[in-house]
């Protein structure tokens, strides 16, 4: 069930079309699986996720061997993922092994047991190979062409700079969570000489690795169960808790303002702790400490959250998928969310931007470019609110947005693109529901774009269905006075459309009149 490698690539296995894979996950602190599908040029959709605490770094004897303990945990958490990867209808399973693993005295009789015992195969992953496929995963879908990657597990840490998103550089360090607390924090309430300690021995083993401080305007990006928590646990002090976690951005001021906060607590106490996993209640204050000296090293001020990492990155080895030409763009991650709703058609879709295109440029001087983008945006994602709601469906739209997997899209263009639904709903745009995303000297743009953005659908609607789209020809929309909001929309569709409730909508937000010119013979 695993797969050889004979290349030198991670991954190139004749099962690589298979529509579902298992990718496993071996870690110091943790072992994880998931079941992936493909979905479009570069998304993944989770189908199974697996989650077992194995603590490997701390079940290593004297001998450097794994303890008779740990083996037979092993064995049976490999045992159960691969029923869970079975129910899900995984054809291949991939399962890796990083660092505690990999620094066992024998690394490959315990691969060779555990193949014995399961039939699955584990791979161990050199340090270089963890962090290129970290790094693949890790940028996948965040709107960075450079930066620098950095992953912090149970014992190593991983860095990988990069440019034009390709990785030039790897780097992994004995700098892991589990690793540095353990040697460093050793008091029930960590001190600050204990701190100063491992931030010091952090900086050292960096600069000794070449790690030097990032140039102005590099991304600082971040991953791995260290970083996801310290996201979940600024948003929870920050209120920031608008859409993923993936995405949201941590200050280095907060990464410390948290260590402080964190290192006088009992375990008992961090277990309470809001957006915690109490799972890491030990390992945590070590963690932050090590990845707050990381950034502070490096020059940076922030770390950008990726919810992505080593399994998604193996995962997109495995399907083939490159890093995207530059970037993936903003619509591509809209149609690949999209496909997954019933009542999502590409041509309905792109024949609704391409009217929402015409609408934008009769009114060029109403919106900002970035709230131009949302309608286009938007104007994708309609049918997949009709999904769940269909006469809520721009509501239901700026649901979806907000909770689903929106690829490349950062944080501020879902806020645009969900509020923009809602204005088209003729809900009010609130600036405080969106997380500091939206500034409350917006709303009232948005909410003329929600009028843009409903018109070009409801002109969509009634046009006639032809696959071929729509042309210059089909729909025309001009403004008939000068500085005024009255347009004079022709097209080829419904001639007895009379929309009352878009008109008095349009008239409402801004100001003007629609006078409709149907071609009865289209």
């Amino acid at each position: 069930m695993g797969t050889s490698d004979t290349s030198g690539d991670l991954f190139l296995t004749a099962t690589s079309t298979a529509k579902r894979v298992a990718i496993a996950d071996i870690g110091s602190n943790s072992a994880r699986m998931v079941v992936v599908q493909r979905s479009g040029d570069y998304g993944l959709v989770p189908v199974s996720e697996s989650k077992v605490l194995l603590r490997l770094q701390r079940e290593v004897g004297d001998s450097g061997e794994l303890t008779p303990h740990a083996m037979k945990r092993l064995i049976s958490v490999v045992k159960d993922f691969r029923l869970v990867a079975a129910s899900a209808g995984a054809d291949d399973i991939v399962a890796v092994a990083t660092s505690a693993i990999r620094n066992t005295a024998d690394p490959d009789a315990v691969v060779r047991k555990v193949h014995e015992e399961t039939g699955v195969e584990i791979r161990v992953m050199s340090g270089e190979e963890e962090a290129a496929a970290t790094f693949k995963g890790a940028i996948s879908s965040l709107p960075i062409k450079a930066g620098v990657v950095i992953d912090i597990g149970g014992g190593s840490m991983e860095i990988v700079e990069f440019s034009d998103r390709r990785a030039e550089r790897t780097v992994t360090l004995p700098l892991g969570a589990l690793k540095l607390g353990d040697r460093f924090l050793t008091t029930g309430s960590v001190s600050s000489d204990e701190l100063d300690r491992l931030s010091k021995h952090v900086r050292k083993k960096l600069s000794a690795a070449g790690i030097d401080q990032a140039k102005g305007g590099i991304h600082l990006v971040g991953t791995g169960g260290t970083v996801r928590n310290a996201g979940k646990i600024d948003r929870r002090r920050t209120g920031k808790r608008f859409g993923r976690l993936h995405g949201h951005s941590v200050d280095l001021d907060s990464m410390e303002e948290m260590v402080g906060l964190l290192s006088p607590m009992t375990l008992s106490d961090l277990r309470q702790v809001p957006g915690l996993n109490p799972e890491r209640s030990d390992s945590i204050v070590g963690g932050l400490a090590a990845l707050a000296a990381t950034i502070r090293h490096m020059g940076g001020d922030s770390l950008l959250v990726s919810g992505a990492g080593l399994r998604e990155g193996l995962a997109l080895e495995f399907f083939g998928v490159g890093n995207g030409p530059s970037i993936a763009s903003s619509v591509q991650s809209v149609r690949d969310m999209c496909r997954r709703f019933a009542t999502w058609e590409i041509s309905r879709a792109e024949r609704r931007a391409r009217i929402a295109a015409q609408v934008l440029a009769a009114f060029e001087d109403t919106v900002s470019s970035e709230a131009a983008e949302a309608v286009t945006l938007a104007s994708e994602l309609v049918d997949a609110g009709s999904a769940i709601d269909y006469y809520q469906r721009y509501a239901s739209a700026a649901l979806v947005v907000v909770n689903s997997n929106a690829g490349t899209l950062t944080h501020r263009q879902i806020a645009l693109v969900s509020a923009v639904c809602m204005a088209a709903d003729g809900e009010s745009v609130k600036a405080s529901s969106y997380g500091g995303e939206i500034k409350s000297g917006e709303t009232e743009m948005l909410r003329k774009a929600g009028v843009l953005l409903r018109l070009s659908d409801e002109i969509e609607m009634r046009l006639s269905p032809v696959s071929e789209g729509v042309s210059e020809e089909t729909v025309s929309l001009v403004r008939t006075k000068s500085g005024k909001a009255d347009v004079r929309v022709s097209f080829q569709g419904a001639g007895d459309w009379e929309p009352s409730s878009l008109l008095r909508h349009y008239k409402r937000v801004l100001g003007g009149s629609i006078e409709l010119a149907h071609d009865r013979t289209g």
